[in-house]
């Protein structure tokens, strides 16, 4: 189900929605949009102001609503094996439907191959469906996990597992050290995906960068930047 503001899918009530956030004005250049994926246990301002600012720039961007993906399971209480606590909420997320459903969205946005945007475990989403998706041109991840901290039935196969499959160019966007996207898994993802010959981009926000309106403009136009940048050929 869709119009020219919103499209539904999954089977599921009401099902996976995605709102169109258009440029300000007609581009005049043909730019694929974009899918852009916010964590669902994250609060929404600071991935809605990066999405935002990318329409801004002449994109037309699918937000994602991710509050209708439903956890498979409560949350345990448990910082099990000394995991950090934030993994504890997002390890009862399933990917698999996530990413399905998220590939049905990529079906419905029209034309052309849209690039995929995502915000924390929506970053892993995005990457996860580049690895799995033919419609999709490029991934941006924000800040999301490369390495999970242990697998499970909802958490199946380590991210960078999947790269392998990956036929487009990444963007990975880097905040400072906070466990969850640090600088040694950053550092192990640039090996395979070299190893791979995937094309990978890196960039590091500055220390004391905070999730406001600043940042969220400096990294959408570095976005924006990553995929006007001349088409590159699949391997």
């Amino acid at each position: 189900m869709k119009s020219d503001d919103w499209i539904v899918v999954g089977e599921g009530t009401p099902g996976l929605r995605g709102e169109w956030l258009l440029p300000p004005a007609p581009s005049t250049e043909k730019q694929p949009p974009v899918l852009f994926v916010r964590d669902p246990l994250a609060e929404p301002t600071y991935a809605r102001a990066v999405a935002m600012a990318l329409a801004h720039h002449g994109r037309r961007v699918l937000w994602v609503d991710t509050d209708s993906m439903s956890p498979a399971e409560a949350a345990s209480d448990r910082a099990a094996d000394g995991t950090d606590e934030s993994w504890v909420g997002e390890e009862v997320y399933p990917d698999r439907p996530a990413v399905r459903e998220l590939g049905l969205l990529v079906k419905e946005m029209g034309p052309g191959r849209p690039a995929v945007v995502g915000v924390g475990m929506g970053a892993t989403w995005a990457l996860l469906l580049g690895c799995q998706s033919l419609g999709v041109s490029a991934v941006g991840w924000i800040q999301g996990r490369l390495v999970y901290p242990r697998l499970s039935a909802n958490k199946p196969v380590q991210p960078l597992e999947m790269i392998l499959n990956l036929d487009v160019p990444v963007l990975l966007v880097v905040g400072q050290e906070d466990g969850v996207s640090s600088g040694e898994q950053v550092e192990l993802a640039r090996e395979r995906f070299g190893a791979f010959g995937i094309e990978v981009e890196v960039e590091r926000l500055p220390p004391g960068s905070d999730a406001d309106a600043q940042s969220a403009s400096r990294v959408a136009a570095r976005l924006h930047l990553f995929l006007s940048s001349t088409p590159r050929e699949s391997r």
